[in-house]
């Protein structure tokens, strides 16, 4: 595709967006497939009227000049007015319903990264071999350390994925070593990179191109992981303002832990991910994008996961444990690790068709909301639309 060929594209994708044309003809394709009419044409065209009476309001005209024709103009005008101004209220209330609706706290606006003074530095993710033997990294702490790391890795953003056993094998790795005051712990320019480090006791002031940031480290703040995580000199030197105590980690058990954490934990959610037929259209890049999309969640045992009769919004893959599923109080079928349910959720509002409750002593899903995945991936219904027998199928299950 030629680059004039590839302007135009985005300019008509970008379009489609900012007015919202894939969105309205998902709605409007779902209620065609669900009340089946005889006549479409109607059909879409009372659907426009009924949704979207501002955006229709010069059609609205003409119906009512009709209506008026045929009627007493007067008592028509009075009734027309009196129906005008409950449809207006009603669809108030459902748009402030709908913005409610729309906000998902699941994906942080990023701003913009500043352009780069000077000289121009490549950078590039290490490469990691997940098949590689590693040998076991592990340094004797006292039980109060051992606490105070694991409360700080598990709550460490860069940690958030491990599993508790993999923030175990994290602590035991980390190395105690200490610094004097006025001493560099990282330098800025440094090509090799070969621990990250956590600050224990003490603290520690950040300097760029020699000059004192406005930013002081303190105990269980962690710094100098970007370096390992792709292969590039330190940012800048981090020095310590009085003795410090410091823990640090390794490259490789770093890049094997937690990267390596990262990478398999995708890889599996990616496989439970190719199991599901609703799924089946989407391309492999795709199935990455909705694998890093998926959130996990825990059910204690007995807990009602969905709700028959409720409205549909998220979709369920179980990553662990078992649940039962219920349909008028009776008992349907048992699910397992790798099962899912509630998928129909990312294509329709429809409601919950069956009840689902948590089994086993912990059930732990991974999910996404139909919101979330429309905003990473747009409408489930054009990846479905590769396959259009199968997407009428699933609307009209």
């Amino acid at each position: 595709m030629s680059a004039a060929e590839s302007a135009v594209q985005k300019e008509l994708q970008d379009y489609l967006a900012e007015k919202g044309v894939n969105s309205l003809f998902v709605k409007i394709v779902e209620h065609l497939l669900m009340e089946k009419p005889e006549n479409p044409v109607s059909f879409m065209v009372e659907y426009l009227l009924d949704n979207f009476p501002d955006e229709t309001t010069g059609f609205c005209k003409v119906a009512d000049k009709a209506s008026k024709a045929s009627t007493n103009a007067a008592a028509s005008s009075g009734a027309t007015e009196n129906a005008e101004t409950e449809e207006k209220e009603y669809y108030e209330e459902t748009d402030e319903d709908d913005d409610d609706d729309d906000y998902v706290d699941e994906l942080p606006q990023v701003p913009a990264k500043q352009r780069p003074t000077g000289r121009r530095v490549s950078v590039s993710a290490g490469v990691l071999d997940m098949n590689a033997e590693v040998k076991e990294v592990k340094f004797d702490k006292c039980d109060e350390d051992k606490e105070t790391l694991t409360k700080i890795m598990s709550e460490s953003v860069l940690c958030s994925h491990l599993e508790p056993a993999e923030v175990s094998r994290i602590v035991d790795a980390f190395e105690k070593v200490t610094f004097d005051a006025d001493t560099e712990i990282i330098s800025q320019g440094d090509l090799e990179a070969e621990h990250y480090y956590v600050l224990g006791k003490g603290s520690a002031a950040v300097y760029k191109d020699e000059v004192k940031l406005d930013l002081v480290y303190g105990a269980g703040d962690g710094f100098g992981e970007l370096a390992l995580m792709y292969n590039a000199p330190r940012a800048a030197t981090v020095k310590s303002l009085e003795a410090c105590e410091v823990w640090r980690l390794d490259q490789m058990t770093f890049k094997v832990i937690v990267m390596g954490s990262a990478i398999k934990k995708r890889e599996r959610y990616t496989a439970f991910l190719e199991k599901v037929p609703i799924l089946s259209e989407m391309a492999p890049n795709e199935r990455l994008v909705l694998a890093d999309a998926l959130r996990p969640r825990t059910f204690d045992k007995n807990m009602v996961i969905v709700n028959e009769g409720d409205n549909g919004d998220e979709f369920y893959i179980i990553e662990s444990g078992t649940v039962r599923v219920e349909k008028g109080g009776k008992f349907i079928s048992n699910l397992k690790e790798g099962d899912y349910f509630g998928e129909i959720a990312l294509l329709t509002s429809k409601k919950r068709q069956a009840t689902v409750i948590a089994e086993s002593d912990s059930v732990k899903v991974l999910t996404v909301h139909r919101k979330v995945f429309q905003r990473v991936l747009g409408p489930l219904s054009e990846i479905l639309s590769r396959n259009m027998e199968a997407y009428s199928n699933y609307l009209i299950a």
